[in-house]
């Protein structure tokens, strides 16, 4: 049966294509318009620092950051690269860095310019120290101290001269590089060694350091990886750094940084039949577009424990925004998405976006029990025989970073019989003592709406009869209730995913956990759609003018194109 089809190239789909995209000046980097298959590869190196004059130090290589995984936005990213420093005296100039300014900005910092004659080298805070400078007029013994490197590159080498009995042979120190610290003088101070890496398909070394200056021996090597030798520029695009400069002589300039971004993904094109297309539409094979959406996902709190009852753990806090998490890539299409309600006199439940579930907090021990573990743990019952027993587990289910923290130790002791406190997502539950309750642990702020707001405190523990019961946890922790009283204690608050307050000894009960919240936040190129009403969205959120979806009940968010 004829079908019709679209004409084109050799039609191509599933098979995993590569590309990478280096820059070796600065640009604005756009993200392949087809379906990822794996977050890119990043490769970022700063500019190599400059080499110091006459019998100076080499210079340190630009920073070296590489990742193996890290999330791009759909929205354009700048590049900057790094230039080299320029020598100089009494030091090198140090390189400028290199940056990847995703929502969360790869930076690789320059590297440290090198200490002309008998000057120390120079340090950075990110990239490869400098070398010392040698100072000729200084005999018998001269010396400078290396410049220090920071966590991206390695520190110098020192210079120095050997006494005028052994001749006027003087050398300063090299400069550190991406793989190893330069070697110091007296004798040829070779650059510190690069790394080596493969993400352009093929073994390259970046991030050498300079070489030595010197005199009256041979010019040092350059660190390999574009470290420059002796009175040489840094390689262009490896971040190497100059060597330092001879007897009155010049260093070499450092060499530019670059950076690298590896994309995996997969295409749909050429001509194809529309049974084709129906065959891997249905096998899940057909390509979509993708979005990374960023996310915060709160579970519902535990409630109180009653009858001197322990604080209610805080619900299950999750989040990728300005957090080490990677953002969710999703197809455009329609999500459920759940709101967890908060606990009763028992754990709060689940709240869910996509692949990421928030624990709900757990619930207070009540009239001498233990509390229950959950996203934070619930806080012990003061009246119990199991006083000073564990506090209830948090991040229950575990995940990374944890999602809470445990519920405090409970105090069987006087009449007071102080109940815990529940966990929060900041912070253990506070313990209870002869004469208070605990306090709540504190919640954790976060801005993905726009502005800061602190969620999921704990509730605070209360108390048998007098004392004073514990404070709620910052973040819609409910405050515990000090006894004896039959009134409830205060609920943790809605949509924070805040732990209620333990109830009072002699008949209180505790308070109601707090509901939880999901917000999901895209860039301004997609759509958001979401049901029921009562949820709500947000357009021009942020410098890039982000729309911002906020879920205070569970349901549906439909993602599309703008």
């Amino acid at each position: 049966m004829a079908n019709g089809g679209i004409i084109g190239p050799p039609k191509c789909i599933s098979t995993p294509v590569t590309k990478v995209t280096s820059f070796t000046s600065s640009g604005t980097f756009n993200k392949a318009k087809c379906q990822s298959t794996a977050a890119p590869e990043i490769l970022v190196v700063g500019g190599g620092g400059g080499g110091g004059n006459n019998t100076g130090g080499g210079a340190g290589a630009g920073g070296y950051l590489s990742t193996p995984a890290h999330p791009l936005p759909a929205s354009p990213v700048t590049v900057t690269v790094g230039g080299g420093g320029a020598n100089g005296s009494p030091q090198g100039v140090s390189g400028s860095n290199s940056v990847f300014a995703s929502s969360t900005p790869l930076t690789a910092g320059g590297g440290a310019g090198g200490g002309a004659g008998g000057v120390p080298g120079a340090s950075v805070p990110l990239g490869s120290g400098g070398g010392g400078g040698t100072n000729r007029d200084q005999i018998p013994c001269s010396s400078a101290n290396a410049g220090s490197g920071g966590p991206q590159g390695n520190p110098g080498g020192a210079g120095n001269s050997l006494p005028a009995s052994s001749g006027p042979q003087f050398f300063a120190g090299a400069g550190g590089g991406a793989g190893g610290a330069g070697n110091p003088g007296p004798g040829p101070g070779v650059g510190g060694p690069g790394t080596a890496n493969s993400i352009t398909g093929s073994s390259v070394t970046y991030g050498g350091g300079g070489g030595s200056g010197f005199r009256a021996f041979s010019p040092a090597a350059g660190g390999p990886g574009g470290g420059g030798p002796s009175g040489t520029n840094g390689t262009a695009n490896l971040g190497g750094g100059g060597g330092g400069g001879g007897d009155g002589g010049n260093g070499g300039t450092g060499g530019s940084g670059i950076v690298i971004i590896k994309e995996s993904f997969r295409c749909a094109s050429g001509k194809w039949n529309i049974n084709e297309v129906y065959d891997f539409v249905k096998d899940g094979n057909w390509i979509t577009r993708t979005v990374d959406l960023d996310y915060l996902v709160v579970a519902g709190g535990g409630g109180g424990g009653s009858d001197d009852g322990g604080g209610g753990g805080a619900g299950g806090f999750r989040t990728s925004f300005c957090s080490p998490v990677s953002a969710q890539e999703l197809s455009l299409g329609s999500y459920a998405i759940t709101v967890g309600g908060g606990g009763a006199g028992d754990s709060g439940t689940d709240s869910v976006f996509a692949n990421i579930t928030s624990a709900g907090g757990g619930g207070g021990g009540s009239g001498g029990t233990l509390g229950v573990a959950g996203g934070s743990g619930g806080g012990n019952s003061g009246n119990s025989p199991n006083a000073n027993s564990p506090g209830a587990a948090g991040n229950t289910p575990a995940v990374s970073p944890p999602q809470g923290n445990r519920g405090g130790l409970s105090d069987g002791t006087a009449s007071v019989y102080g109940s815990a406190g529940g966990g929060g997502a900041g912070a253990v539950g506070g313990d209870g003592t002869s004469s208070v309750g605990g306090n709540g642990g504190a919640g954790s702020s976060n801005s993905i709406t726009g502005s800061s707001t602190t969620y999921a405190g704990g509730g605070g523990g209360g108390t048998f009869i007098g004392g004073t019961a514990g404070s709620g946890g910052t973040g819609g922790g409910g405050a515990g209730l000090t006894g004896p009283s039959t009134s409830p204690a205060t609920s943790g608050t809605a949509n924070t995913g805040g732990g209620g307050g333990g109830g009072a000894g002699q008949g209180g009960a505790g308070g109601t956990g707090g509901s939880g919240i999901v917000v999901v936040r895209a860039p301004s190129e997609f759509t958001f759609t979401v049901s029921p009403c009562t949820n709500t969205v947000t357009s021009c959120v942020g410098p890039a003018n982000d729309k911002v979806a906020t879920f205070t009940v569970s349901g549906t968010l439909t993602i599309g194109e703008a």
